[in-house]
């Protein structure tokens, strides 16, 4: 979490830039922050880590003496990676808190559901846990993002292994949501600079636990390469069940699923797991510095399209 920690000073900064009497969320003395993230769902691998340094952030400025003066307070909410639990919890927030900005809010689906009345009522977006296109886009200075979009990174990772290596038969298993359909939709794209289609597509939800009819769906397409454009406990059913039924096709995912949880999961079966990320851990160690897991960086490319480095990482249990 050292680029959200960064990105929240950031945003501490540029709250006492535009200092003024009256503004929602800043006083003498205070400036308050807000985000809702999972602390107990289905991406709460993501989201326990992410409160954890937005604490430690804050702490380590408010012992620094603060911002010209003024304290932080950062009000952190769990949505249990719902929709409606995020609504509320947003509008809690902004209405009843009086959050100056939204700093490391996760999720795709409410994202997209809270922006728009956020961004009226004149509250950054600052840095979101999503990598949806519509974090940036359209342009607007309510939004600041730092990650290239799913779509993107889905479209890279089709053009590394077309060009390097080749497939025939391309498939997707899907996660039944916003953030799902912008990966599958890279997939889709680039794939159709080739001239090619997906051979089979799959859906499930966040929560759901029985991957064999999707894995079965794939196994009996003939896939060679499966895009996994989900997210973390989804990515690890979908690779494991695949592995007892000897389905061992290519796998490709995102960023969504670059955590140890991932590379370390059901007894070795990541080992060779490929995604595509605009980032790459500098190293992955427990809270005490031991080395537990491998994560490789396999290549750094870009794709003409894509003026920005991407890094192809897989896992190694060697």
């Amino acid at each position: 979490m050292k680029k959200l920690a960064t990105a929240l000073a950031f945003t501490a900064m540029t709250a006492t830039g535009a200092m003024a009497e009256g503004l929602q969320g800043v006083t003498d003395d205070m400036i308050t922050l807000g985000t809702y993230t999972d602390l107990s769902g289905p991406l709460a691998v993501w989201g326990v880590p992410e409160a954890n340094g937005l604490r430690m952030r804050v702490d380590e400025i408010n012992a620094a003496g603060g911002i010209h003066g003024r304290q932080l307070e950062i009000i952190i909410e769990d949505t249990q990676y719902q929709v409606p639990r995020a609504i509320q919890v947003a509008n809690k927030l902004m209405r009843r808190d009086q959050i100056f900005a939204m700093v490391g809010a996760l999720g795709t689906p409410m994202n997209l559901a809270i922006m728009p009345q956020q961004i009226e009522a004149g509250i950054p977006n600052m840095f979101p846990m999503s990598a949806e296109v519509e974090m940036y886009e359209p342009l607007d200075p309510m939004k600041y993002a730092f990650f290239r979009s799913y779509t993107d990174q889905f479209r890279a990772g089709v053009a590394y292994f077309k060009e390097n290596g080749d497939f025939s038969t391309p498939c997707i298993a899907q996660l039944a949501n916003e953030a799902g359909e912008s990966m599958a939709l890279g997939v889709t794209q680039q794939l159709a600079e080739y001239d090619m289609k997906v051979a089979a597509k799959t859906e499930h939800s966040a929560t759901e636990s029985d991957m064999l009819s999707s894995v079965t769906t794939l196994k009996n397409a003939g896939c060679d390469i499966v895009f996994l454009a989900g997210g973390v406990r989804d990515t690890i059913l979908v690779v494991a069940t695949s592995k007892k039924l000897g389905f061992e096709p290519t796998f490709v995912t995102g960023m969504v699923s670059y955590m140890d949880a991932v590379a370390t999961a059901a007894d070795g079966a990541m080992d060779g797991l490929y995604l595509v990320s605009p980032f790459v851990f500098a190293n992955a160690g427990d809270s005490k510095g031991k080395q537990n897991v491998s994560w490789r960086v396999t290549a750094k490319f870009t794709v003409k399209r894509w003026p920005h480095k991407r890094s192809l990482v897989t896992f190694s249990s060697t």
